[in-house]
């Protein structure tokens, strides 16, 4: 049985890294033949990072950007509203920095292919 992945990417002011690595996510589940979606919850960016997500969301339905206005920036609770707005079982969280290499969502992918989750 193939899962369905929800990819959680916490941001602020990540103009510089997160088109590259929403295109890097979608290519590894994309080869994969796997469903997923990725769930940008940005801190309200000043730098453009939401403007890039939201022209990326208009051609990948598979992306979507939510905006924590007027509230505290915290990682933490920017990964909560993730969790409630994902809508499959898999949750997946990285960081926008390439910090957590996307490369290992392949592991991620076999190992509950295989059952070994």
């Amino acid at each position: 049985m193939i899962k369905s992945y929800s990819v959680i990417l916490p941001t602020l002011n990540e103009v510089g890294h997160i088109k590259k690595l929403i295109l890097d996510i979608s290519e590894i589940f994309n080869l994969n033949n796997t469903k997923y979606e990725i769930i940008v919850v940005d801190d309200n960016s000043s730098d453009g990072t939401v403007d890039v997500v939201k022209k990326i969301e208009l051609k990948n339905l598979n992306v979507k950007i939510f905006v924590r206005k007027d509230k505290k920036k915290n990682l933490v609770d920017s990964l909560k509203d993730g969790i409630k707005f994902s809508k499959y079982n898999y949750i997946i969280w990285l960081d926008a920095d390439y910090s957590h290499p996307p490369e290992y969502i392949n592991e991620f992918i076999q190992t509950n292919n295989n059952g070994n989750y």
